[in-house]
């Protein structure tokens, strides 16, 4: 039986007999900074699909080997490309010669605006799937997340009992369920089915400062409606990240924009909103000034994060209840 895991800590830490990441085109995050620690290794570009094994002996990498997996750029790795990266994890892993049975990686698609929770289920379902699908002796799968508020909310996820449905439709009827730790398998909508799915569009600075803000305040609002809940950062993106900004607004139910910090972005945000004909629900703390160009339309006003997620749920219920998204 495998066992799936989420992990709170440092993932060049965890002890593991492969460490696997993506190749998005270019580094990004941990990408980047277990390639800078393997400098005697220079990357050719991988194209979706194909890996690369890299042999170490850095004592700053605790996995004994590090595989890079090429997958789409950041503006096409979504919540299909999450699920089918999962799945490639234990397919090339399956196939290596050193036969592994502790395998790590991490999370994607929360660092460039994705629903955190979806693309954690996405990841979570992939590798169930290559589980299911591929012969194997992995006997751990550890997601690790250093951030441990991050990591607790993903060990909530993995354990909310209406994930933990049937069997998978591709599992071998000779093989052992590939389980979590609750021993409950499940088969998830997710992936390709993501992007079919009610989602709100979050304008707001992307900055730690509103990190609270974002994961407290408005993410355990919009997930309590069951709408996936996606912001746009526009810095690791290669490309028109203009016509992505509104390519989610134009397909989204609602915005939602962040006022407080009066970022410029936001405000052009919520004119196109409002050009396509979108609801919106302004937020901003108290004290703070907004433009003139709002003034004169209704915003909430929060003291405290608390106080925040507790107005836009009620906003939430309310719209929901009056069928305006």
């Amino acid at each position: 039986m495998t066992e799936i895991k989420v992990v709170a800590g440092d993932i060049l830490a965890v002890p593991a007999d492969v460490l696997v990441l993506k190749f998005a085109g270019a580094r990004y995050g941990v990408d980047e900074t277990v390639a800078t620690i393997l400098e005697a290794w220079q990357p050719r570009p991988l194209k979706e699909g194909e890996s690369q094994l890299v042999e170490h002996t850095s004592s700053r990498i605790r996995a004994q080997k590090v595989l890079f997996i090429g997958v789409a750029d950041l503006h096409n790795f979504r919540y299909r490309e999450i699920r089918e990266f999962g799945r490639e994890i234990i397919s090339v892993g399956s196939r290596l010669a050193s036969s592994p049975e502790i395998i790590a990686t991490t999370l994607h698609g929360t660092n460039y605006g994705l629903d955190e929770q979806e693309a954690f289920l996405a990841l979570y379902q992939g590798i169930i799937d290559g589980l299911a699908e591929f012969d194997h002796r992995i006997k751990e799968v550890l997601i690790v997340e250093r951030e441990a508020s991050l990591a607790k909310r993903l060990k909530r996820y993995a354990s909310r009992p209406f994930l933990l449905q049937h069997k998978p439709p591709n599992t071998k009827q000779n093989k052992p369920l590939h389980t979590l730790q609750n021993s409950l398998s499940i088969e998830l909508p997710v992936g390709e089915l993501s992007e079919a799915k009610p989602h709100i569009f979050v304008a707001m600075p992307f900055a730690d400062v509103y990190r609270d803000e974002w994961e407290i305040g408005i993410q355990e609002a919009v997930q309590e409606i069951d709408y996936l809940c996606e912001r746009l950062d526009a810095t690791p993106y290669i490309g028109d990240v203009l016509q992505r900004i509104k390519d989610r607004i134009d397909t989204c139910g609602l915005v939602i924009a962040l006022l407080t910090g009066a970022n410029t972005n936001v405000y052009l945000e919520i004119g196109y909103a409002w050009g396509r004909g979108k609801p919106t629900v302004l937020l901003v703390k108290k004290g703070d000034s907004v433009s003139f160009d709002v003034r004169g339309q209704r915003y909430i006003e929060y003291a405290s994060i608390a106080e925040m997620r507790q107005k836009l749920r009620t906003e939430l219920r309310n719209l929901r209840t009056q069928k305006a998204i």
